[in-house]
């Protein structure tokens, strides 16, 4: 089993919910970024080193966000993929912030990306755009556009870390959109109320109940963590 505990928030389960149920149709493309204003782990230490870290932002927080992607949208296969890495903060001797995750080393070992951004193609005919930073000039966001031939639906989960954030902000935000006729064609915007959880205690006893079982949980196992890995691969490969 493998911690990515994003799905196991309610609105996260409650949106997949939706998606099984047929609600938004086919999916057809996903918006999905997960980007930190200011967020570089551990400037100059083994968290930005290549040989050691095995790469930056996308092997870190970017894994989470491919995992939730094919949570929603039932496992795809890419089958091409246009991607471009950067890295334009971390190593710079004036790299600016209010705080950091971790201990600066100043970028003395910095050879890993802060940015990627991806378009791929999915052997299910679905398309998606993906971000992920570690550092960026522009508002911290983890959120998600999902469009389907029936409605969309949007989630937010933004949760910014307050070790490198003046201020904490936490959503927890599912919002559905469709078109409706009923007289008159209009569009209909729905606001989803779900109730906030603890996700890392939820992936604890899941974990727990899979060794007193002795069963594979279907939650976060070992093979959904390595097709997230080969799509990190794809998307590695394609940006050099």
């Amino acid at each position: 089993m493998v911690g990515y505990h994003h799905r196991y928030r309610n609105v996260c389960q409650v949106a997949k919910s939706y998606v099984e149920d047929g609600y938004l149709g086919k999916i057809t493309h996903v918006d999905a970024q997960f980007i930190r204003r200011r967020g570089v782990p551990g400037r100059g230490t083994w968290y930005t080193s290549q040989d050691i870290a095995g790469g930056g932002a996308l092997i870190d927080v970017g894994a989470h966000l491919l995992n939730l992607l094919y949570f929603w949208t039932d496992w795809p296969t890419i089958t091409d993929v246009m991607a471009t890495s950067r890295s334009d903060f971390g190593q710079h001797d004036d790299y600016s912030y209010l705080h950091m995750w971790g201990e600066d080393d100043q970028g003395k070992m910095y050879d890993v990306e802060d940015f990627v951004t991806a378009f791929c193609e999915f052997d299910s005919g679905m398309t998606a755009n993906i971000q992920v930073a570690w550092a960026a000039n522009m508002e911290s966001s983890h959120s998600y556009r999902i469009q389907g031939t029936e409605a969309g639906m949007t989630v937010d989960i933004t949760n910014t870390l307050q070790e490198v954030e003046p201020k904490v902000d936490q959503r927890n935000d599912l919002k559905l959109y469709e078109t409706r006729s009923g007289r008159r064609d209009h569009f209909v915007n729905s606001e989803v109320i779900v109730s906030s959880n603890d996700p890392y205690r939820d992936e604890l006893e899941t974990f727990l109940d899979a060794v007193r079982s002795d069963k594979r949980p279907e939650m976060t196992n070992v093979e959904q963590a390595l097709d997230v890995q080969r799509a990190i691969d794809q998307i590695y490969q394609a940006s050099q």
